[in-house]
């Protein structure tokens, strides 16, 4: 959902960091979710069987970041069937994205670093100061850095076997730019724990799509709060 939900253009928060969870707009992308979810157009995203599920045919399609294309090698192999690799289809009313995010991951200075400008440089040039290294990533990982610079490598513009000589790299160089993005706010991360905690809620009929925002909102809220006078408790 997370992928698809990006190209919808809805934003969680605003761009001063304050929540927006019961929007109307919100409200309608997950009424939607679940009804293509109730009429078998998604299935569970099973970690474990991934693989095993997409040889035998289970899984038709999956929406993939870069690291989990790699999901498809053992029903390449296989061949029982033919695969190829696209844009994502635009969602109705949305940015107009072709592409999408999982998520990322990233360095981060510490508040209790002395030298702060110093170890952003030492982390700017390990994530971005060399091309080379995001030629590597992208041959071992399958990873693409954010490094134009790297993309003119002919490692980004081979025919992939997997998907009948499709290039893979060059379709995700091309829709690299049109990556959406998401406002951030000092409780990001914790309101996403708390959407994911209702979406089992939802699934499992104890709460409506209502009440499920309005509670992840004023956990937001009061986190919000918390974070403006200083204080983030734990695990609140």
């Amino acid at each position: 959902m997370w992928m698809i939900f990006q190209q919808s253009g809805i934003q969680l928060f605003d761009r001063e960091g304050n929540p927006q969870l019961t929007s109307r707009d919100l409200k309608a992308f997950l009424t939607k979710w679940f009804r293509w979810r109730d009429n078998g157009v998604f299935g569970s995203w099973d970690w474990g069987n991934f693989g095993a599920l997409l040889i035998t045919g289970v899984y038709a399609a999956y929406t993939s970041p870069d690291w989990w294309v790699v999901m498809i090698n053992a029903a390449t192999e296989d061949g029982t069937y033919e695969w190829r690799v696209r844009d994502l289809p635009l969602y109705p009313g949305g940015n107009g994205c072709r592409t999408s995010a999982w998520g990322g991951s990233f360095l981060a200075v510490p508040r209790t670093v002395t030298d702060r400008d110093f170890i952003f440089k030492v982390i700017e040039y390990m994530q971005y100061g060399n091309p080379n290294i995001a030629v590597e990533r992208y041959e071992t990982s399958g990873m693409l850095a954010p490094i134009p610079a790297a993309w003119e490598d002919p490692v980004f513009h081979q025919p992939d076997p997997r998907f009948d000589g499709q290039s893979l790299g060059e379709l995700q160089v091309r829709l690299a730019p049109e990556s959406p993005g998401q406002n951030m706010a000092d409780c990001y991360w914790d309101t996403i724990g708390d959407l994911n905690e209702q979406y089992t809620e939802i699934i499992q009929g104890n709460v409506s799509i209502d009440d499920a925002l309005q509670l992840v909102q004023k956990k937001a809220v009061e986190r919000l709060a918390d974070t403006r006078r200083g204080f983030r408790p734990r695990n609140k």
